[in-house]
């Protein structure tokens, strides 16, 4: 540290230090942001108006739901469950250290 500007301090010991903190809030974030469901539901009543723009994929899944379309309901999870695999897997892999030999 002796000799090393802030700029060198903050890229070299503080952002390697705090990468597990930031790959955590990415993940949870993305997670939370694909299962949004509370604040499209409540301002369009569940439709998804004006024109479903703003129909989320939890709101078509919860549509298939209730109209007892299982099959869909199922099929919507596990594309969902997918999705949010290979999206974490990304934020893993953008911000993975490299190795020094």
């Amino acid at each position: 540290m002796d000799g090393a500007t802030s700029t060198q301090v903050f890229w070299q010991i503080t952002m390697p230090l705090l990468r597990p903190i930031m790959v955590y809030v990415l993940v949870t974030s993305l997670i939370g942001g694909l299962q949004m469901f509370d604040v499209p539901q409540i301002l369009t009543n569940g439709t998804g108006q004006p024109t479903q723009t703003t129909m989320t994929l939890i709101m078509y899944l919860n549509k298939h739901l209730f109209s007892k379309n299982y099959g869909m309901g199922g099929a919507l999870s596990v594309v969902m469950f997918i999705i949010t695999g290979i999206l974490s897997l990304i934020v893993f892999k953008a911000f993975a250290q490299k190795k020094e030999a």
